[in-house]
């Protein structure tokens, strides 16, 4: 995993905050992580394939997913409901999405899955065990969240069937 593949998907994060929620985001910490507990309550993840393996993950408690779909959705929710879910999991393919595309300039590009939306205390982000992760702790004007970014190079031969 490069700087420039980590700061694709930060990036990603930042610029899909600001223009689709109007929300300013702080990156507040970077640091590699080994175990795949997270440190929120709602968990929003995509598988890559093809040039690249892995997963993007973005993290967050309750409150902030309820302030994230209220803002995204142009409605007020109040607790966890099928809309937040939904909600989250668009805001998820949206920023690796975008990260994407940014590393496809540099190479080809890798094909994502559906996004999964996880909600529970304590859940853990499952990914091969020879990936690395890298932690991004960020805040935002919605309340804080975390990007598990947990990528290698791939063969490319791997895709999965439907591209998003």
């Amino acid at each position: 995993m490069t700087a420039f593949q980590v700061n694709s998907f930060i990036n990603a994060a930042i610029n899909v905050f600001k223009t689709m929620l109007g929300a300013q985001v702080r990156r507040e910490d970077v640091h590699c992580k080994r175990d795949r507990a997270t440190l929120h309550d709602v968990t929003g993840t995509i598988t890559l394939m093809g040039s690249l393996m892995g997963s993007v993950a973005v993290s967050m408690d309750e409150p902030t997913a309820v302030r994230i779909a209220s803002k995204f959705l142009e409605m007020e929710f109040t607790s966890m409901s099928s809309d937040v879910t939904d909600a989250i999991g668009e805001l998820v393919n949206m920023v690796v999405g975008s990260g994407k595309t940014d590393l496809a300039k540099d190479d080809d590009p890798a094909d994502i899955s559906v996004p999964q939306v996880v909600i529970g205390k304590g859940h853990h982000i499952w990914s091969p065990p020879e990936l690395p992760c890298v932690e991004v702790l960020c805040n935002s004007d919605l309340g804080p969240f975390a990007l598990n970014i947990r990528i290698k190079k791939g063969s490319g031969a791997e895709s999965v069937s439907s591209k998003q």
